[in-house]
């Protein structure tokens, strides 16, 4: 659930901003350990290269 959340936020900011600049800038790090659960190493990864992977 929080999943889709995350993917929908995601999906939000990457449209406003042309999906530009990675994904530690945008979320928080609540948000982050739930995308590391997911097991995605989002560390050096862009907004778009995360939300394709969710």
């Amino acid at each position: 659930m929080e999943i889709k959340k995350i993917k929908a936020k995601l999906n939000e900011l990457g449209e406003f901003n042309g999906w530009k600049g990675y994904i530690g800038l945008y979320l928080t790090q609540k948000e982050l350990r739930l995308i590391r659960k997911a097991g995605i190493d989002y560390e050096n990864m862009t907004m778009k290269q995360v939300f394709e992977r969710l």
